[in-house]
């Protein structure tokens, strides 16, 4: 993206030349393995280092023909991030879920990829590369942050990882007595006795803990007295990849929205960029949904994706007898979700029908609290 061209990052975490060349040599070791021809990236391995308390998973990128390299997830947060994403179907949420990864990545490019402060690296260490997917670059994602440059912190993880990522691959592709991948199956990569196995390991769902947002009964009275509606709502949330960058020295982070629609009337009630308004993404899900409570009464259901986006709510939904429904089709909310995108990219079409949907569109009304949108409300310091 053009953003990185002329990125700079912060010279006091980069990592120090003796580790860009150790990472360098480490992916070349992996450019001349190829595993990419032999493994698909829905093929991962879990590798686990004896110092470090949980695993990394690792992707090989490249079957496709288009991205090749690796990418690893440290953790098993980083790790469900990942099986949300590949376990959707769905275009508009996989376009929200790519930019919620924790990933460390190391990727061979064409030379138009490739940062300026990529290319000083190379030069300091005497490299070349010529020629399509030859360029290597090594970048760290964050969700809710674009692409960026690793820290030394990050190189190092990296650095011990890949040498065993490398050994776990060698031995799938070259020993006869390999496990196979199959469904529901992961390769684990672990230290033994008599060294290092390969061996199938369970591909298991992880639920990582999402904060519950928690109210007082005091605070429930407002909400409490609101009308009992008929309406049925679909809620929606995550990071929209359109890149925001304050400066050149900080990585871009993408626009974080909250999406409500009305299933009954087939129209958004509360679509927002919430970008300007400094709070977890946990808090935002309840606001939105509390905020459109306190407007225009209490829906008789709500329908949403996942446990991740149900948390948050699920305490708000039991206090106010709001039926929740999780894993359902949010069909509406995808195409809410595809609108916004193509109007924060500068659609034509869309930008021209902004005025026949002014009155849908109430997040762009202008509001007295410079530090959060209109259809937000504050909670409580306890609660952020």
């Amino acid at each position: 993206m053009d953003f990185y061209k002329n990125a700079r990052p912060d010279p006091k975490t980069a990592p120090p030349l003796e580790q860009w060349r150790t990472l360098y040599q480490l992916a070349d070791e992996l450019k001349q393995l190829a595993p990419w021809k032999s493994v698909y990236d829905s093929q991962l391995f879990r590798i686990e280092l004896p110092e470090d308390p949980e695993p990394y998973f690792c992707s090989i990128m490249g079957n496709g023909g288009e991205s090749f390299g690796i990418a690893v997830y440290p953790g098993y947060e980083a790790y469900a991030r990942l099986l949300r994403l590949l376990d959707t179907d769905s275009n508009e949420l996989e376009m929200l879920l790519a930019v919620d990864q924790r990933v460390l990545v190391c990727e061979f490019c064409n030379s138009g990829e490739v940062s300026n402060a990529d290319r000083a690296v190379i030069k300091s260490l005497g490299l070349r590369f010529r020629g399509k997917h030859q360029w290597t670059t090594f970048r760290s994602g964050k969700p809710g942050q674009f692409p960026w440059f690793l820290t030394a912190e990050e190189a190092g993880v990296l650095c011990r990882v890949m040498p065993q990522a490398l050994a776990a691959l060698r031995q799938y592709l070259t020993a006869e007595d390999a496990p196979e991948f199959r469904d529901g199956v992961i390769l684990r990569w672990r230290p033994a006795e008599s060294g290092w196995v390969l061996e199938e390991f369970p591909l298991e769902g992880i639920q990582i803990p999402v904060e519950r947002i928690k109210v007082d009964e005091s605070e429930w009275l407002p909400y409490k007295r609101k009308r009992k509606t008929r309406d049925v709502l679909e809620l929606e949330a995550g990071y929209l990849p359109v890149p925001v960058q304050e400066s050149v020295s900080v990585p871009a982070h993408a626009t974080y929205i909250v999406v409500l629609t009305n299933r009954k009337t087939e129209t958004p009630v509360g679509p927002m960029p919430t970008d300007t308004w400094d709070a977890p993404p946990d808090i935002k899900i309840a606001s939105a949904l509390l905020d459109y409570i306190k407007k225009n009464g209490r829906p008789a259901a709500l329908y949403v994706r996942s446990e991740w986006i149900a948390e948050p709510v699920r305490d708000i939904c039991s206090g106010l007898g709001i039926r929740l429904h999780i894993g359902e089709d949010l069909s509406l909310s995808e195409s809410m979700i595809h609108f916004l995108y193509l109007m924060l990219t500068g659609d034509d079409e869309v930008l021209g029908a902004l005025d026949e949907l002014s009155d849908i569109l109430d997040f762009l009304d202008d509001d007295d609290d410079d530090d959060a949108p209109d259809n937000l409300i504050t909670f409580p310091k306890r609660l952020r």
